[in-house]
């Protein structure tokens, strides 16, 4: 499943992990927390990134105004919001979720 990977202060990039639960949290580094989907796109963080003191990532404000703050990896995968589940991104989403996420790197990134 091709997939976006945003680590803390790092650079995001293009992944293939195997499709699955388990893949998802190996990524995230624990139980998984949807907070937030974009028309196909749905992203994905550790459900308890702050209170185990994984390191601040981004900003994030959403479209309704709301600013979240994210910490540990985030995952960008493709889905699909009426039978929740998750697939591959598409090549041109993919690339423009890492351009976002690089040009936010511990700033705020609007979604």
């Amino acid at each position: 499943m091709r997939v976006v990977i945003a680590n803390p202060g790092k650079r995001a990039y293009v992944a293939d992990i195997d499709p699955g639960l388990e893949s998802m949290q190996r990524v995230v580094g624990g139980l998984i927390e949807l907070w937030a989907v974009d028309g196909a796109a749905h992203f994905l963080c550790n459900e308890e990134g702050r209170l185990i003191g994984l390191p601040l990532n981004r900003f994030v404000t959403l479209s309704d105004g709301t600013v979240w703050d994210i910490y540990g990896p985030i995952l960008v995968v493709g889905g699909n919001a009426e039978d929740g589940t998750f697939t591959s991104l598409p090549e041109a989403e993919a690339m423009r979720w890492v351009s976002q996420l690089n040009r936010s790197i511990l700033r705020k990134v609007s979604i």
